[in-house]
């Protein structure tokens, strides 16, 4: 007797990553405690890294890669010749983002 296959299809998974990634966003952005949102950042890529899927940049954009910690208000932010600066407030890092009509000429 042969065991039937009872894969999910890959599809099916990437669909339930999604949505787990979209509910893990929401809860960091509402979470008080910012362990427990550096947390759920964490779980994000980890989720995308293991299905390869790409983050959309609303939710790139919200924590610190290297630290997971989420941007806030004491996160610095700059704006220099259509380039946004952010340092993160934890461990210094700085990621620069192209903005405006200069984006184009950046890429």
């Amino acid at each position: 007797m042969g065991r039937k296959d009872a894969r999910i299809p890959k599809s099916e998974l990437r669909k339930i990553a999604v949505e787990s990634i979209n509910e893990l966003a929401d809860l960091s952005s509402t979470a008080g405690d910012q362990n427990l949102a550096r947390r759920y950042n964490e779980m994000i890529d980890l989720i995308a890294e293991r299905m390869d899927i790409t983050l959309p940049q609303d939710i790139k954009r919200k924590f610190c890669k290297k630290c997971f910690t989420p941007y806030d208000s004491s996160s610095r932010l700059r704006l220099k010749k259509g380039i946004a600066v952010i340092r993160c407030a934890k461990c210094g890092d700085v990621r620069r983002i192209p903005y405006g009509a200069g984006k184009q000429a950046i890429r």
